[in-house]
């Protein structure tokens, strides 16, 4: 409850929605993996730790995602079958990167690390533990579908706890795979 409270707060200047996501991730924290039970300090030490960081894959991921809406729907103007080929495989590529983003902010949110060794450690676990993954982006993807078209209650019970609840599947993936491994300060992967 915290944590949703937190991201909303923060994430009204919407330039500050990474940052605020990461430290909903880190709120989480203590449910999905052992970490101190402080969801507020917990939430206020990853914003200020990650700020730069979190601005910066924000932005990649922001960038990634426009470029990949734009070429989709140049493909599907070209109307054959090639265009469809191209189509499917460019789902294919937002797939995976929904898959590295799920590893690459919870890692961003929990271990003090440069973000393009997170980012490569991301693209390890996805090819080591791919369900996890996969059942991280399928919950995200539950989450927002429900958002879009589901009822008024669902909508108002999901702008309430949504973040928390999206902040929970993907820390809870992410530690499922992570928790086979040493802190990333012992070269893990």
């Amino acid at each position: 409850m915290a944590a949703t409270f937190l991201f909303w707060i923060f994430s009204m200047p919407v330039v500050t929605l990474p940052v605020a996501w990461v430290g909903a991730l880190a709120a989480i924290a203590p449910l999905v993996r052992p970490a101190p039970t402080d969801s507020h300090r917990q939430f206020w030490h990853a914003f200020r730790r990650t700020f730069g960081r979190s601005l910066l894959l924000g932005l990649v991921d922001l960038v990634l995602g426009l470029l990949l809406y734009v070429d989709v729907k140049v493909v599907l103007l070209l109307g054959s079958p090639l265009g469809m080929v191209l189509a499917y495989g460019f789902g294919l590529v937002a797939i995976v990167g929904v898959m590295v983003n799920v590893y690459a902010w919870a890692m961003l949110a929990w271990y003090p690390k440069p973000l393009l060794r997170l980012l490569w450690l991301s693209v390890k676990l996805v090819l080591v533990h791919p369900l996890e993954a996969i059942g991280a982006a399928t919950a995200l993807g539950v989450l927002v579908y429900l958002f879009l078209v589901g009822p008024a209650l669902v909508k108002g019970l999901l702008l309430f706890m949504g973040p928390g609840l999206m902040a929970l599947a993907v820390g809870a993936a992410a530690w499922k795979a992570l928790r086979r491994y040493p802190l990333p300060d012992d070269d893990f992967l």
